[in-house]
């Protein structure tokens, strides 16, 4: 048998796991460097106005908060891969189709109507757009990576820990390598935007295709990722359940958890001046 790191065996995990950082990477680079060019480039739609920055930041947040226990819910009912696939091509739809508008802007900067029309589009996309992006990392960080680790427990802490570190790191690389780029490239307001809105195009159109190989090489080499994730009697009764049922068991759930007062109070940190991004 070849020989692991540690002299031991050389494991399945060890060889799947750079298919999944790669994956996580890929995802979370592209995803945060979206996220912080849309509000960034507003401010160059709206040279002298903030709101259409706040509103946008605001109702993602909202969106996020309010929907997301009734899209996590799909992550234990969905099969993994269609599931996977889903959040990839969602992902990138609304990524093509927001900087896609955000690039035309340039071009009716004297309509005011049609400018907010627009932002308006914008937002339609980006809120399930976002909404893939976090069932997406709940699927493959939640769900994939316990499954992929049931025969090797010691491999889930490894995996779980440096899969934080990526996202981590894709926290500030993404922002500051379009920032970086927008300053090098970008000279006046719509030269910025154009060059902005091709820079976040051209990575999700470069990086699609190797995040897809990457999932279906991890999948197609864990049998167990195949297995249905509850019986089918369960499954129908998940199914059959309203989406505002969903909305209120979840946060009902989350109430009466014991650790409730903990985790609101520290949420409530990023209402204050000691938020990250205060």
């Amino acid at each position: 048998k070849s020989q692991g790191e540690d002299g031991g065996p050389k494991t399945e995990i060890g060889a799947l796991s750079y298919y999944i950082y790669a994956t996580e990477f890929i995802s979370a680079f592209g995803d945060r460097m979206w996220q912080f060019a849309i509000p960034i480039l507003f401010l160059d739609v709206w040279a002298d106005s903030l709101l259409p920055t706040i509103l946008y930041t605001f109702i993602i947040n909202l969106a996020t908060f309010l929907l997301m226990p009734i899209c996590g819910s799909y992550v234990d009912t969905a099969p993994r891969l269609s599931l996977m696939m889903l959040t990839i091509f969602g992902d990138n739809v609304a990524v093509f189709v927001s900087c896609g508008l955000l690039y035309c802007t340039t071009y009716v900067e004297d309509n005011d109507d049609l400018l907010w029309m627009m932002f308006y589009g914008i937002l339609a996309v980006c809120v399930p757009g976002q909404l893939m992006v976090n069932v997406g990392t709940i699927a493959l960080e939640k769900d994939w990576v316990p499954i992929m680790t049931e025969k090797e427990p010691h491999a889930l802490a490894t995996l779980s820990s440096r899969l934080r570190m990526i996202d981590l790191s894709c926290k500030f690389l993404g922002p500051t390598a379009f920032a970086l780029f927008l300053q090098f490239l970008g000279g006046d307001s719509e030269t910025r935007i154009r060059w902005g809105c091709g820079i976040v195009i051209g990575y999700n159109i470069l990086t699609v295709l190797p995040e897809c190989v990457c999932v279906l090489l991890v999948y197609r080499a864990t049998p167990r990722l195949a297995s249905a994730k509850c019986s089918s009697e369960s499954a129908k009764k998940h199914a059959s359940k309203n989406a505002f049922v969903e909305l209120f068991n979840g946060w009902n759930t989350y109430v009466k958890h014991p650790m409730f007062l903990a985790s609101f109070s520290f949420t409530l940190l990023y209402a204050t001046v000691l938020s990250p991004g205060s």
